[in-house]
């Protein structure tokens, strides 16, 4: 059993002080000083890292891809999957620069990987750790190429069965990641958040079931839910 791990000069896991990371995904519009003003915001606000998004529309969605009825009201008129990831989607230039701001501020820099050429970008940048998102969690090829790197990952279950959780920790296991954290995840995004649908009990069960330091991924308003999650174990 697992009890802690250590990413960059921290050790994370029982025992240790909780390990902020500050998701700034796509909300920088990509625009590179909104990028590292928040950043800036978020190494204020002592985070211990802040994590970005490298995907590629290119290998996400097909131009032929269909509106979706989600993207009503967030998106451009007559704009597509493909279209819109392409103009949201971070420039792969921006990594070195927003890894020094980082360095800068005093945190740590990592971004989430949507694609086996991202990997491969952040591994040659020597990130500290590899984050893999919800959505990716049954993606064999890119599990088994972060794996591979034998860095610390980090891996949020947002719509996970307990036999897709077993199988991305396995993959990973199997191609040589030994530093592993699972965060429990209710991918709920609400502006009023209920403790009884996070089911925080969760983030032990990983911990027990699979061997690994676990956690909590929040997408929701405000920090009492988070709160919670430490209270839990997280």
């Amino acid at each position: 059993m697992k009890n802690k791990i250590k990413i960059g000069q921290r050790y994370v896991g029982q025992g240790e002080p909780v390990f902020v990371i500050a998701e700034v995904g796509s909300n920088h519009n990509r625009d590179l000083a909104t990028a590292l003003k928040m950043v800036a915001a978020a190494a204020a606000a002592g985070v211990d890292a802040v994590k970005f998004q490298t995907y590629s529309a290119a290998t996400l969605y097909s131009k032929y891809t269909p509106r979706l009825t989600e993207m009503t009201g967030r998106s451009k008129p007559g704009e597509g999957p493909y279209d819109l990831i392409k103009r949201i989607e971070m420039p792969r230039a921006w990594h070195r620069v927003l890894m020094k701001k980082c360095r800068d501020c005093g945190v740590l820099f990592a971004s989430s990987p949507f694609d086996l050429a991202a990997v491969e970008e952040l591994d040659r940048l020597n990130v500290p750790f590899f984050k893999i998102a919800s959505y990716e969690t049954d993606d064999c090829r890119l599990l088994k190429a972060v794996g591979a790197t034998g860095k610390p990952i980090i891996i949020s279950f947002g719509y996970s069965s307990e036999e897709e959780v077993k199988f991305a920790i396995d993959t990973l296991r199997n191609n040589g990641a030994k530093d592993i954290v699972a965060l429990h995840c209710v991918t709920g995004y609400s502006d009023a958040p209920k403790s009884g649908d996070m089911h925080l009990a969760n983030i032990a069960d990983l911990h027990n079931r699979f061997s690994v330091v676990s956690g909590f991924s929040d997408n929701n308003a405000g920090i009492e839910i988070p709160v919670m999650a430490v209270q839990a174990g997280a």
